[in-house]
C-alpha cells in the first residue's frame, strides 16, 4: 500500500508474511517507526534495519532460544496470572491484556528483572514513557524542546530517563 512517508508500505497479519517481512527487512524494507528511535534509542530493535536489526534481534532472543521450555512455562504462568485478574463474563481489552503479558515476559527474560517490586516499578516506568509521547512531537521536530516537566516533550524526556536509568 502507499506509505505516508513515500514509497510503499507492507502490512500483514499473516504469520508467514510477517516472517517474510522480517527476514527480508534489510533488502526490501526499511523502518518507518520514527518514534522507536526517539523513544527507545537509535540502537533499539524497532529503529534498526538490515544486519544491525538481525544482530540485535538474535541477541534479545538468545535467553528464550537457549531455554525454550523455561520460556514457554514462564509465558504460560504470566498469562495465567494476568488472566486470573479478569472477571468471568466481563468484557476486557484483549490488546491491553496481550501487551501486559508480553511486557511482563520481556522484562523477566530479556532484562532479567525477577524481583517483583523492581519489575512493577520498571513496568510502570515503561507505561509512563508510552503515555508521555506526543504523536505530534514525533512528526513535528519543532515541538521537540524540553520546556520543563509541564511541556509534552519535557514529560517524555523525563519518562525516557526513568526507563533508561
Amino acid at each position: 500500500m502507499p506509505s505516508p512517508f513515500g514509497g510503499r508500505m507492507a502490512v500483514s497479519g499473516c504469520p508467514a508474511h510477517i516472517e517474510q517481512i522480517y527476514k527480508g527487512r534489510g533488502e526490501n524494507y526499511r523502518v518507518v517507526d520514527t518514534a522507536s528511535g526517539m523513544t527507545f534509542g537509535e540502537n533499539s530493535l524497532g529503529a534498526l534495519d538490515g544486519e544491525a536489526h538481525a544482530r540485535v534481534r538474535r541477541a534479545l532472543m538468545a535467553p528464550i532460544l537457549r531455554h525454550p521450555a523455561h520460556a514457554a512455562g514462564l509465558m504460560r504462568d504470566v498469562a495465567l496470572a494476568v488472566c486470573a485478574g479478569q472477571s468471568y463474563g466481563e468484557s476486557f481489552n484483549m490488546l491491553e491484556l496481550a501487551r501486559t503479558i508480553t511486557l511482563d515476559v520481556t522484562v523477566r527474560t530479556i532484562f532479567g528483572i525477577l524481583d517483583e517490586a523492581e519489575r512493577r516499578d520498571f513496568i510502570a516506568a515503561i507505561h509512563a514513557l508510552r503515555d508521555s509521547i506526543s504523536s505530534l512531537a514525533i512528526f513535528v521536530k519543532a515541538l521537540r524542546y524540553d520546556l520543563g516537566p509541564w511541556s509534552p516533550w519535557g514529560r517524555f524526556v523525563r519518562a525516557r530517563t526513568a526507563v533508561t536509568t
